[in-house]
């Protein structure tokens, strides 16, 4: 043994007592990736809404001080540490898409209806909308599982509350 590595030992100390619980306690244990099925995967029994002229996203409500708070709670403490404020919220998100593995899984900007409370709404009126498909052909077709939905669901706690179809904020004139 290196004199080096025998000093180290001889400073170390031994204790009985008990790790810091309330360090320990204070972050909840990260959510576990969906286990998908072994089966074929069928997506999501879903209908296309009324054709209107917009594209409409199927999903939920979304703030970016839930994707902050989310992040802050389950990423690696060293790698928030190591990341600018602005890049928390998509930390979040992220964690959310692989968690569930929905990889077409975006945030998306939607009329808001009547009503819609001030926390969930941008400068410009706009709803941020945590979709799970679009109902634009290539999406709708590549629509998640069911059990992803479901799984998403539960992330976010809204298991109780079904995703709805947002109409896309931006106007069609601006759509290729």
């Amino acid at each position: 043994m290196s004199t080096t590595l025998h000093n180290d030992f001889q400073k170390l100390e031994v204790s009985d007592s008990q790790p810091d619980q309330s360090s320990q306690s204070s972050r909840p244990p990260r959510p576990r990736r969906l286990r998908t099925s072994n089966g074929p995967k069928v997506p999501m029994p879903l209908r296309l809404p009324p054709n209107n002229g917009r594209i409409k996203f199927y999903g939920w409500p979304i703030t970016d001080k839930f994707l902050r708070d989310y992040a802050i709670r389950y990423m690696p403490t060293e790698k928030l540490a190591r990341s600018p404020d602005f890049l928390i919220a998509g930390h979040g998100f992220t964690l959310l898409r692989w968690y569930s593995r929905i990889s077409h899984l975006m945030l998306e900007g939607a009329i808001a209806p009547p009503g819609m409370p001030a926390d969930y709404l941008f400068e410009d009126g706009a709803v941020q909308i945590l979709s799970v498909c679009s109902n634009e052909r290539d999406s709708y077709r590549s629509r998640p599982a069911q059990e992803n939905v479901d799984y998403l669901a539960k992330l976010i706690g809204r298991e109780s509350e079904a995703p709805l179809w947002w109409d896309d904020f931006d106007h069609p004139s601006l759509y290729l």
